[in-house]
């Protein structure tokens, strides 16, 4: 099964389980993901899977806009640095037609408090590059 053609499918426990062997047992959410780094989306979208999570992943930040206002998104993961509008941007209107959906930032740096209280999205976690497939899956687990 491609999991980019029915991500929907992984948001069942049982079906992750035998796809991918054991998984946790306090995930079962659906997380977006909107970066444009093909083998950063793909390690994520893996750990998604591995941890029971239906994954969408999206370059298109109006395609992610498009998303949250039709499906409930536990955690949307942005890179900052998309075109336009820009990851920031993209992160506050995801807050703003989803406000349940936790916001996760992605890059080699964490912006200063100041900026992340200025964009308003609640609380925003980071995930810092290179991506740790622990740590991103440290942070699935608190979706549960």
């Amino acid at each position: 099964m491609n999991h980019r053609d029915n991500w929907q499918a992984f948001g069942d426990r049982e079906r992750a389980r035998a796809t991918f062997g054991a998984v946790s047992v306090a995930t079962n959410a659906k997380v977006l993901v909107v970066a444009g780094n093909d083998a950063e989306v793909r390690d994520l979208v893996d750990t998604c899977e591995r941890h029971g999570c239906a994954c969408k992943p999206t370059k298109s930040p109006r395609e992610a806009e498009r998303l949250v206002t039709a499906t409930h998104f536990a955690l949307a993961v942005v890179d900052p640095h998309l075109s336009s509008p820009g990851g920031l941007v993209t992160a506050q209107r995801i807050h703003l037609a989803s406000p349940n959906t936790r916001i996760a930032l992605i890059g080699y740096y964490c912006p200063s408090e100041r900026l992340l209280s200025e964009l308003r999205c609640g609380p925003i976690e980071w995930v810092k590059r290179p991506i740790s497939p622990t740590a991103f899956g440290q942070l699935l687990e608190t979706l549960g």
